[in-house]
């Protein structure tokens, strides 16, 4: 049993066949000429199939380290440098062993609030903004 749900825009169609959607191309025999005369029959009732939401790509959360680095000055390497070696020890070796910041990780909210004590807001932002 053949039940068509859409019209494709490529001339082909989605239909319910024994319970199970299925797409029906030209040269599915028999299926491909039950879907032309049910088509026919259907006439500007069967609709085309609706275009899939778009999907945003997920936010960028990554940062090279070493951009990091490229995007300071060398006074604010040297301030951000000092203030990274006040940091706890355990935070420390986290940021010294990673490659990447990642603003998903439980640990960036602390070192971004660092790097904001150390050289502001706005140069935080900067700095750390991900990479695209």
């Amino acid at each position: 049993m053949l039940n068509l749900i859409w019209k494709r825009p490529d001339g082909t169609f989605v239909a319910d066949v024994n319970g199970k959607p299925y797409h029906v191309v030209d040269g599915d025999e028999p299926l491909w000429t039950a879907a032309l005369i049910a088509a026919a029959k259907l006439g500007n009732k069967l609709k085309l199939e609706p275009a899939p939401e778009a999907v945003d790509p997920p936010p960028l959360t990554r940062l090279a380290k070493a951009d990091l680095w490229r995007r300071c000055t060398d006074e604010e390497a040297e301030v951000l440098h000092n203030a990274l070696s006040q940091a706890p020890f355990r935070l420390r070796l986290i940021f010294e062993a990673a490659q990447y910041l990642d603003s998903t990780d439980p640990d960036y909210p602390a070192l971004r609030a660092g790097v904001v004590a150390a050289l502001g807001e706005v140069r935080a932002a900067i700095i750390l903004s991900p990479e695209g």
